[in-house]
């Protein structure tokens, strides 16, 4: 008997491609008395691709479900087909549950789905967080929930088949110049009930393993860096579990190879200074024995001194600080990040430039790229913080800001000019 385990005060988006899992759970949850809507992306590229949304819309309508449905036509200018499809999915159900408030989605993989992805990480050797698929994972604010992991295919067409279900079959997943339909059609599928129940015990057992794992390095995270003396008797796949849920605790989902963090590593271990290694658009850097991790590029700012007096989700001016009159006195104008060949005058006496300052000050490279300065009309620096590891604002601190949160800051003002779909 196939039965699904869900919060019943939740909303739900059911991604429903109109195959035999997708509309399996569909109708458990109609029959459970689920409150959902379902998402579906027509790509244009099967001949029955218009005959299955408008199957879908009739079955929908029918049982008074709302359906979203997004449509493109696929060309191969695209790129490679299965991942560009799978990039424009998934970013579709995350602006679909931006705009719903709906933070819960369905994906109905099922445990074959999690044998073939099992049989293609034990082959491609890849570092792996998770063996097979793991049945819940939050991705940009989502959160994506497989409920039927348990039953296989088999189980998911014979309750479609038992219960009058209309389903169509994709028949794109029957060629086997993928890697996965090879495993799914010519060695899953001929799998007994002894062999899955086997495979089944031997996901969750390593599963365990890692979780045990990630247990013992639990203690070395932390919201803002790693301490490069705790990755040094750390065997190489507990500090690669290390690196995988500091970038998690982050919200930043990236494949990085071995040999990549195994280098990183080495580089910590015996660099005195600081450096940074960028890959996939996200940096990994060690400065001054810390690990810091981060979205890359990131996006520069620039406020105008004047209105900074109003509320601002970056700074704000404190009018009664001694350097306030100063700042007016001198022409301030706008708040930038400072450029590091630009000089300060120091006491009125002597001029440094700022990169000797945050050599001097040992700041992080990240901060370097968005600490504050404030300019005047000529564009000459004429204050900026210093930087302190424990940076404390005080009744006399001038630009009132969180430096631990300045990173966090910038990316979302990359989020912001960004379109819904990326």
């Amino acid at each position: 008997m196939i039965t699904i385990d869900l919060e019943r005060k939740e909303k739900y988006i059911l991604t429903c491609s109109y195959g035999p899992d997708s509309m399996a759970l569909f109708d458990l949850l109609k029959k459970d008395g689920y409150n959902f809507v379902v998402a579906h992306v027509n790509y244009h590229i099967l001949t029955n691709a218009d005959e299955d949304e408008e199957n879908l819309r009739n079955y929908c309508e029918k049982n008074n479900i709302k359906l979203y449905v997004k449509s493109l036509f696929f060309t191969k200018e695209m790129g490679n087909e299965e991942g560009v499809a799978r990039t424009i999915r998934y970013d579709f159900f995350k602006e679909l549950s931006k705009k719903l408030g709906i933070k819960n989605v369905l994906v109905a993989h099922n445990l074959n789905d999690s044998i073939e992805t099992y049989l293609l990480q034990l082959e491609r050797k890849n570092f792996v967080t998770c063996y097979g698929l793991s049945s819940f994972y939050e991705l940009g604010g989502v959160n994506f929930i497989r409920p039927l992991l348990n039953y296989s295919k088999a189980e998911l067409l014979n309750y479609c088949d038992e219960n009058h279900i209309p389903y169509s079959i994709d028949y794109s997943n029957f060629d086997q110049k993928f890697r996965r339909n090879y495993l799914r059609h010519s060695v899953v599928s001929k799998y007994s009930e002894e062999d899955i129940k086997r495979i089944k015990g031997d996901i969750f057992n390593k599963n365990l393993a890692k979780n045990l794992q990630k247990l013992k390095i639990s203690k070395y995270l932390n919201e803002e860096f790693l301490n490069v003396e705790d990755i040094k008797d750390l065997s190489e796949d507990e500090y690669q579990t290390l690196i995988y849920e500091f970038l998690k605790k982050k919200k930043i989902y990236v494949q990085l190879s071995k040999k990549y963090l195994l280098d990183f590593k080495f580089k910590c271990l015996n660099h005195k200074g600081t450096f940074r290694n960028i890959k996939n658009g996200v940096a990994l850097e060690c400065s001054y024995k810390k690990i810091y991790c981060y979205k890359y590029p990131l996006e520069k700012y620039s406020y105008d001194f004047s209105e900074l007096m109003q509320e601002n989700t970056m700074f704000s001016l404190n009018s009664n600080s001694i350097l306030y009159k100063e700042m007016v006195k001198k022409g301030a104008k706008i708040i930038k990040p400072v450029d590091k060949k630009d000089k300060l005058i120091i006491n009125n006496k002597y001029q440094k430039t700022v990169n000797r300052l945050f050599i001097d000050w040992k700041t992080p490279l990240h901060l370097r790229e968005v600490w504050p300065g404030i300019y005047d009309k000529d564009n000459n620096l004429i204050y900026t913080p210093r930087y302190r590891e424990d940076y404390k604002i005080d009744e006399n601190s001038l630009l009132i800001f969180n430096s631990t949160k300045l990173i966090k800051e910038c990316k979302n003002i990359q989020k912001q000019s960004n379109t819904l779909i990326e």
